[in-house]
């Protein structure tokens, strides 16, 4: 599934295109998000644009609101199955609740996609082990790096080459 065919699927769950787009990059991308996030990826100010689609998100049951420290700022969980189901993906793991050592790394990581929003973001092994394989057609497969204890789940995530 590409990227467009997931903002497509996430649209017919009545959302818009910028707002699938948006939900997309977020469950792909560590499946939590603050609302300045989402502001800076429309590029408007933050009001009620942006409080309206995080009430969408909470009414309907795709995001938990959580308080972040001192009450300054809410940061949201998108988890929703529907969603999750609708880019192909219904047992991600971003769905499950985040530990907060990992809340800061995820958030870094969405604020470097919404900032670089004209670069193609490689999101699956397959989308990596294609691109490798335009780069460098003729590298031999069993030199590619893989998961250690995985089987074939993927090929990127715990580097190690084979011998």
């Amino acid at each position: 599934m590409t990227f467009e065919d997931r903002v497509k699927a996430v649209m017919t769950l009545d959302f818009t295109e910028r707002q699938a787009r948006f939900l997309v990059h977020v469950m792909l991308f560590g499946g939590v998000c603050l609302p300045r996030q989402y502001a800076r990826f429309n590029g408007r100010a933050y009001g009620h644009v942006v409080t309206t689609f995080f009430a969408k998100l909470v009414a309907r049951g795709h995001a938990t609101p959580c308080r972040c420290l001192h009450n300054w700022g809410r940061l949201y969980h998108v988890h929703d199955r529907r969603l999750y189901e609708a880019i192909g993906e219904p047992r991600h793991p971003h769905r499950k609740p985040v530990p907060a050592r990992q809340i800061i790394a995820r958030l870094m990581v969405l604020d470097a996609v919404v900032e670089h929003g004209n670069l193609r973001w490689l999101i699956s092994d397959r989308e990596k082990l294609a691109f490798l394989r335009t780069i460098v057609p003729s590298f031999p497969s069993e030199r590619l790096p893989h998961v250690i204890g995985m089987g074939d789940r993927g090929v990127f995530g715990c580097f190690r080459t084979a011998s």
